[in-house]
């Protein structure tokens, strides 16, 4: 399931980067919930209250000291990342212009990891329960 989370938002990156708007209070926001979020998937990997509390306060520090000292390079920070990590962008290389990057290789060799750690983690949890 979270496998497939993942892989729809991958596909639908594009759809998503260009519907986020492009003001730096909105990159702010996203990081806050992509942060949060991520303490969520700690809290559900731990069942611990105290870890992904403190992961998730450093990382807010981090956002909100950066945030306050540079704005500008905020301003379509999430889009950027969104079209680093498009499973499309990198493939574009690939198929449209003939160029054997390593970068893509790289970016897709660990998507094939990040999946199978995925897909470990829903069989150990099939087994233990």
């Amino acid at each position: 399931m979270l496998s497939a989370g993942v892989l729809i938002l991958l596909y639908a990156s594009d759809i998503i980067s260009n519907s986020i708007p492009t003001e730096p209070i909105a990159s702010f926001v996203s990081l806050t919930v992509l942060i949060a979020a991520f303490a969520v998937i700690i809290y559900v990997f731990t069942k611990n209250y105290w870890i992904p509390l403190s992961v998730a306060a450093a990382l807010e520090i981090v956002n909100v000291c950066f945030y306050l000292n540079n704005q500008t390079k905020y301003t379509r920070l999430i889009q950027k990342v969104i079209e680093k990590i498009s499973i499309f962008n990198n493939l574009e290389n690939f198929v449209y212009n003939e160029i054997f990057d390593l970068s893509s290789v790289i970016y897709y060799i660990s998507i094939a990891f990040f999946f199978s750690f995925l897909t470990a983690q829903v069989f150990e949890k099939k087994r233990w329960n």
